[in-house]
């Protein structure tokens, strides 16, 4: 048999040695260390593993790895932006900038420059922005679905309302979206718009104008046909005032208050019912209830009497005479009375 004590003794020297050959995170080169501490280098990045006590206790932070199973992650590599990893293994270097303080990094932020644009903003329709950073949102909608979006549409609820259908006329209403584009034409030039004109390619033909007689024209757009000459001026009209005027030492003596009215239509006279001036004038209606009328006197003096008056109604009259005097006329002088009468 062999003796036992020395064997004991070489079992105890043999752990000695395996105790003193285990690597050890302490700077130095152990037996067991390919290089100093390598073994606490896993990835080979030349950082040793801050997780381990002794090596926090060895080596300076600038030296410790915070993963050491990442050779692309130690102290002085490059932190990459929005990858939630610490590469540079410093906690106060930022994975991403908030450029704009909203409170969103530039990794969830569409426009990091912009603090109005971000996550959860209210999108505004109609400005051609991205406001809550979520394509999928409509920046305009189309509610009546006739092609145009509510941007461009005057009016979303009516389908026939949009900047691709033509303007109607006459409708009071804008159909192509566009303010500039008229709702109503005055071909005539005569003031008065298509959509009340009941003939816009004549301009003597609008409402308001006199109805001529005997034309067969609505001349004033009411829907009747000559419809004033039912009416008959034919009458003796007394004016509510004598016109009186003597020159040329009574030669000429103008002294009447009555006129004698004769409707020939288109003719129509007038003629002073006592006196001889200015005696009998002759014209025509120059519109339904207007006319002018004139009659010269000729000699050494021609007196130039004219009337142009008109019938605000079936009993009422309204007129100027105009005097003129031209030649050897001595004192007279041109004269102009305005008058009213009625039958």
């Amino acid at each position: 048999m062999r003796p036992v004590l020395p064997a004991l003794l070489l079992l105890a020297c043999t752990s000695d040695i395996l105790v003193s050959e285990k690597a050890r995170c302490d700077g130095q080169l152990q037996p067991a260390e390919e290089t100093v501490d390598q073994p606490f280098d896993l990835d080979r990045d030349g950082y040793f593993d801050v997780a381990n006590p002794d090596c926090l206790t060895v080596y300076p932070l600038t030296l410790l790895d915070c993963n050491d199973g990442d050779p692309n992650i130690h102290p002085g590599a490059a932190e990459a932006a929005c990858t939630g990893v610490d590469e540079d293994c410093n906690e106060a270097t930022l994975d991403a900038e908030d450029s704009d303080g909203d409170g969103v990094t530039a990794c969830e932020d569409c426009a990091d420059n912009d603090p109005g644009r971000l996550p959860g903003a209210a999108e505004l329709s109609c400005d051609g922005v991205d406001n809550d950073c979520d394509d999928s949102t409509p920046d305009a909608v189309d509610v009546d679905l006739d092609g145009a979006s509510s941007c461009a549409d005057c009016d979303d609820a009516d389908p026939s309302r949009s900047p691709t259908v033509d303007e109607l006329l006459c409708n009071g209403v804008d159909d192509d979206c566009n303010p500039d584009t008229p709702d109503e034409i005055d071909a005539d030039n005569d003031t008065i718009p298509s959509c009340t004109d009941c003939d816009d390619g004549d301009s003597t033909i609008l409402p308001g104008a006199d109805e001529l007689c005997e034309n067969g024209v609505d001349d004033n757009c009411n829907g009747e046909i000559d419809e004033s000459c039912d009416v008959s001026y034919t009458d003796t009209w007394t004016l509510d005032s004598r016109i009186s005027y003597s020159c040329a030492w009574g030669f000429v003596a103008i002294n009447f208050n009555r006129l004698n009215v004769f409707d020939a239509r288109p003719d129509i006279t007038l003629a002073s019912a006592t006196g001889s001036q200015p005696g009998t004038l002759f014209g025509s209606f120059t519109g339904a209830t207007t006319f002018s009328v004139t009659h010269s006197l000729l000699g050494t003096c021609d007196e130039i009497y004219t009337i142009d008056g008109s019938f605000p109604t079936e009993t009422t009259m309204e007129g100027v005479l105009d005097v003129q005097f031209v030649g050897s006329c001595l004192d007279c002088s041109a004269q102009s009375f305005p008058f009213t009468a009625s039958r």
